[in-house]
């Protein structure tokens, strides 16, 4: 059985009304109306094309190396707002329609998720804890007549409940909460969802397990639980055959460009890129080290610039079709029948 695997960056949830990072500063100026010296820090770094994850990454150094009271309290107001941003995702994930009833087995998000291994991703946000992870089950994963066990459901490895909620907004909306478990142990016939920086909804002690800002590599090592997931994405890139579907990832992360690039270099990953930029996403990036471009082209077996809702809904079937090679492994059945003499 050829193993296929997914990694999904912002650009994923885009698809539901998640944020970009570009987008953030737009929210972030909206939540620190009557912050004087936050907005300007905020001002400070875009006017230098930084986003919040910079400014954050800044303020957090500039606490450890150069305390004062007001980069304290500048740092606490930034992850109080940013907190904040995540909140009101998940409070507007829960309000939107994610997956639509469709008679067609080819079609839908659900559907079209269920067929992976594996699924990774960047993100912090709760779109698919609210919608996937409680709706997706045996039936779902049955209609994936290439897979060999069948899964009956989908989980997260390591977490156990936190009995504990994270309260934001005006309206004092609650999110519950999950910790690290003691062990990190697979679970038979359950897909695995790993989120490789984090979640706005795991609790680190007195703060959120959010990995974000310029120094992400040395901010994993503190954390048992992240460790283990980028040692499960590397373990599963490299093992034989393996295909990974990249959506909505920029290749903006030095640590995780490493983990792909070694392993098309070591394994032979082949590469199906979804985004706005298509083929051309890696490489976009020319400031990275680790995005090399035209090094690893022969490892794209495919990639599509189209929005992803309008193609699994089935209103794009030419752009699905494409996406169906890559759970064929791009294999096309050409037959030629001879004309009558």
């Amino acid at each position: 059985m050829i193993p296929h695997f997914l990694l999904t960056g912002a650009g994923f949830s885009y698809n539901w009304g998640g944020y970009l990072a570009r987008e953030a500063f737009d929210y972030l100026l909206g939540v620190t109306e009557h912050d004087e010296d936050l907005r300007r820090v905020l001002w400070v770094d875009h006017a230098k094309k930084w986003g919040f994850e910079t400014t954050l990454a800044r303020l957090r150094k500039e606490y450890e190396e150069n305390y004062s009271p007001q980069v304290e309290q500048d740092l606490t107001n930034m992850t109080t707002a940013v907190r904040r941003m995540f909140g009101d995702m998940w409070l507007a994930f829960s309000q939107s329609t994610f997956d639509n009833q469709f008679d067609d087995k080819r079609l839908g998000v659900i559907r079209f998720l269920s067929r992976f291994d594996a699924i990774f991703t960047l993100n912090q946000d709760t779109l698919l804890e609210t919608h996937y992870l409680p709706m997706v089950g045996r039936d779902d994963f049955a209609k994936n007549t290439y897979q060999g066990p069948r899964n009956i459901g989908a989980y997260r490895p390591g977490l156990v409940e936190a009995y504990d909620t994270l309260t934001f907004g005006s309206v004092a909306s609650q999110i519950p909460l999950y910790k690290a478990a003691e062990d990190f142990v697979p679970v038979p016939n359950l897909q695995p969802y790993i989120k490789l920086h984090g979640s706005i909804d795991i609790q680190d002690g007195r703060n959120m397990m959010l990995i974000l800002g310029g120094d992400k590599e040395a901010d994993i090592a503190k954390h048992p639980l992240l460790e283990a997931y980028h040692e499960q994405f590397k373990l599963r890139l490299n093992m034989q055959n393996a295909r990974l579907m990249v959506i909505g990832y920029s290749f903006a992360d030095a640590h995780i460009n490493k983990i792909i690039f070694d392993a098309i270099e070591n394994s032979g990953l082949k590469l199906f890129l979804i985004g706005p930029d298509g083929a051309a996403t890696i490489g976009a990036n020319e400031s990275f080290l680790l995005n090399p471009g035209y090094k690893i082209r022969n490892a794209i077996v495919g990639a599509s610039s189209r929005p992803l809702r309008n193609t699994l809904s089935g209103n794009d079937m030419v752009e699905l079709m494409k996406i169906e090679r890559f759970f064929q492994d791009g294999l096309m059945a050409i037959s030629y029948i001879n004309p009558p003499l």
